[in-house]
């Protein structure tokens, strides 16, 4: 019963990351006191960068970070958030800024509302640093601070069995039970990659509606006249059909959908009157030689002609 009551509700990735959102806005507002980072002591699978990269990329500026009320209107232009990285770690092992009833918020201090724990912070920050090496001039009374350790054995920020869903499967023989930020890092990654399947699919449906809108539909291909062997006007080519189908025109002139009705008719009658007066050229000239030919003595037709008239005489 125990177990179910203090397990950390981390399933809901919307939850889990307003919670987060909350408690690194708390401890920024303790900036002064938050240790340095080389102050703190995180666990050996933790890479801090890896999971800043899971986050939205709106998780420190919406909502606005809290403004300092004490130092008045702002006149400096916003700029990109720089995450406070102490604070984010601090906030995803499961600590906050530690508010007492009586006296409101105490500024040098933080606590974890599933244990209760408390923790001053100030005793882990060193209290004199060189800004340009970061070397320590006057270390903190504590060496450093591990906030995985800080918390009570049984918190389930750092216990895994007591943040384990009994209804959940089997752990894997040789596998640990997941600790509380172990299992919130593994939902930050989650909902990650969930969003970058779906950035992809919208980029994909843009690219393609963008696609269709663009695209031009094909003219149909200009029709070929068929008629075998029939001339076109002068300059240009014969339109015919061959063995694979019908035959390309070559030149000016051949596209005569573009003429009206009458000009086409009146090009076909002087083309048939040209055929004709050619025709009647072979047919004149070809009438007079055999006529020479058959009047000519002496020859082959003429003789047989004579004989055959003599045979008929007898």
């Amino acid at each position: 019963m125990a177990d179910s009551l203090l397990r950390l509700p981390l399933a809901h990735p919307k939850t889990a990351l307003e919670n987060l959102r909350l408690r690194y806005d708390d401890l920024c507002s303790r900036k002064d006191f938050i240790p340095y980072e080389f102050n703190l002591r995180l666990p050996e699978g933790l890479n801090l960068d890896t999971v800043l990269s899971y986050l939205p990329p709106d998780f420190f500026t919406s909502p606005p970070p809290p403004t300092d009320k004490s130092a008045g209107p702002s006149t400096v232009p916003t700029t990109p958030h720089k995450p406070n990285r102490p604070a984010f770690a601090l906030a995803l092992m499961g600590w906050e800024g530690l508010s007492d009833k009586r006296i409101g918020a105490v500024p040098n201090s933080a606590s974890c509302h599933t244990c209760l724990r408390r923790l001053g912070l100030w005793m882990f920050k060193s209290k004199e640093v060189d800004p340009e090496t970061n070397t320590i001039l006057v270390p903190a009374p504590m060496s450093h601070l591990d906030p995985l350790r800080e918390h009570r054995f049984f918190c389930p920020w750092k216990n895994g069995h007591a943040q384990r869903n009994p209804g959940a499967r089997p752990t894997p023989k040789g596998e640990a039970d997941k600790a509380g930020w172990e299992v919130l890092a593994q939902v930050l990654k989650n909902d990650a990659y969930l969003r970058s399947r779906g950035a992809a699919a919208a980029r994909s449906d843009t690219l393609h509606a963008r696609s269709k809108s663009t695209n031009v539909p094909q003219s149909a291909p200009p029709t070929t006249l068929s008629t075998p062997g029939r001339p076109t006007t002068a300059g240009s080519g014969v339109v015919g059909r061959g063995h694979d189908g019908p035959l390309p025109a070559f030149g000016p002139g051949v596209d005569e959908e573009d003429e009206d009705e009458a000009t086409t008719t009146a090009k076909d009658k002087e083309r048939w009157a040209r055929l004709r007066r050619v025709k009647s050229l072979f047919n004149t000239k070809a009438g007079s030689k055999l006529k020479r030919t058959i009047s000519r003595p002496g020859t082959g037709h003429s003789t047989l002609k004579g004989s055959g008239a003599g045979a008929g005489a007898e």
